[in-house]
C-alpha cells in the first residue's frame, strides 16, 4: 500500500520469529515486543496477530523490507538446522540452536550483526518458500522471483567476498602458469 507493506497470514505470526533476529534488516531498535525501528522513528516493522507491517518505506523498498521480514520468520518457523546462515555470517553474529523439543531456531547477536543479509539470503528455505512461492504472488506475476530491486546472486557474491575480506577484481584474475603450486597439505605427488 502507499506508504508501507503488509503480508498476511492466516494463523498467529510469533513474535519471537522477529524479537531473536530483527537485527538482520537493518540498524532496527527495538521499540516494544513485536515493534522495530531505525533510527528518526519513521519507519517501523510490526508483527502482531496474522500481519507483518512494514511502515514508512514506499514501493520497491517497502516491498524489498517486507519480503525479508517474511524470510525472517519462515526461516525461524521451518529452520531445519543447516546453519548455512552461520556458515556465511562474516561477523559470527547467528547461531543456531536447538530448542529442545527438536526445533532449530537462528539467533542473531544485535550487538555484532552488521545487518548485511548474507544469512538470509543464504537460507536454503527463505529462497525456496519465500522467493518462489511468496514472492511471485506479492508481485503478481509467475516470474516474481525474478523481479526488479531484488538483490542479485552476483551482489550477493560480490558482498559476501568483500565481508570476509576477500578483494574483488573486475573481471576474472590472470595466472602466470608457473604461479600455480599444488598446496603440501593435500599429498599430492608431481604426477597428480
Amino acid at each position: 500500500y502507499g506508504d508501507g507493506g503488509e503480508a498476511l497470514f492466516d494463523r498467529e505470526i510469533p513474535v519471537d520469529s522477529l524479537e531473536d533476529q530483527y537485527t538482520v534488516l537493518g540498524a532496527f531498535r527495538r521499540v516494544e515486543r513485536g515493534v522495530y525501528e531505525l533510527p528518526g522513528g519513521k519507519v517501523r516493522v510490526r508483527i502482531g496477530g496474522g500481519r507483518i507491517r512494514v511502515e514508512g518505506l514506499r514501493g520497491v523498498a517497502a516491498r524489498e523490507a517486507l519480503l525479508d521480514a517474511v524470510k525472517l520468520m519462515f526461516r525461524w518457523e521451518h529452520c531445519a538446522g543447516c546453519k548455512l546462515c552461520e556458515a556465511s555470517c562474516p561477523t559470527n553474529s547467528i547461531r543456531v540452536e536447538e530448542d529442545g523439543d527438536g526445533n532449530f531456531r537462528p539467533r542473531v547477536r544485535a550487538e555484532t550483526c552488521i545487518h548485511c543479509k548474507l544469512c538470509l539470503d543464504n537460507c536454503p528455505l527463505a529462497d525456496v518458500v519465500v522467493e518462489r512461492v511468496y514472492a511471485p504472488l506479492a508481485v503478481g506475476e509467475v516470474t516474481g522471483w525474478r523481479r526488479g530491486g531484488k538483490r542479485t546472486r552476483e551482489s550477493i557474491v560480490d558482498r559476501y567476498l568483500k565481508l570476509h575480506g576477500f578483494r574483488v577484481e573486475a573481471g576474472p584474475p590472470s595466472v602466470e602458469e608457473d604461479a600455480l603450486v599444488t598446496p603440501d597439505a593435500l599429498g599430492l605427488d608431481e604426477g597428480g
